[in-house]
């Protein structure tokens, strides 16, 4: 079944093992062409190894490719909700620390900024906004600070000039 062009071949060969392994993937692809891709299911990782090489070579019956899609699907899955890293599956985990959500920080300091123009001191405005969002007043005024110190940057670079 199996030829020396064959990576399942080369794998075995490289084994030291053509006998047992190559008989093992033989039978594999018989059990496996006879069920359903939701029957399938792969015993252990030397079976999915198996199942690559034979992806590789075309090989493997049309139900363990499916079943092998899910696998990876659910790896992927798995990788990424445990935050690891697998460079061959361009899985990467996310960067440490809070993430911003910058639609909300503009909103926050949009109310600043209009409580400040309708002549309320920034200490009230930074009150009544933390009030209404559930955040501290220190925490508005430094998300305001930091957006016109953002905002003053860009004017004096001339960005928005365009």
């Amino acid at each position: 079944m199996f030829l020396p062009k064959h990576a399942i071949w080369k794998f075995a060969y490289a084994g030291d093992e053509l006998d047992d392994w190559l008989s093992h993937a033989e039978w594999l692809v018989e059990t496996w062409a006879a069920l359903n891709s939701d029957e399938v299911k792969f015993e252990n990782t030397f079976d999915i190894i198996l199942a690559a090489f034979l992806l590789e070579d075309d090989l493997l019956p049309a139900s363990a490719r499916t079943a092998f899609a899910k696998v990876m699907l659910e790896t992927i899955d798995e990788a990424i909700s445990n935050k690891l890293s697998i460079k061959s599956m361009h899985i990467y985990p996310p960067k440490p620390g809070r993430k911003e959500n910058r639609t909300a920080t503009f909103i926050k300091c949009s109310e600043v900024r209009d409580l400040i123009q309708e002549g309320k001191t920034a200490t009230e405005a930074y009150k009544v906004v933390a009030e209404k969002h559930f955040k501290s007043p220190d925490t508005i005024r430094r998300d305001y600070e930091r957006i016109v110190k953002k905002q003053s940057e860009r004017k004096r670079a001339g960005e928005n000039d365009k």
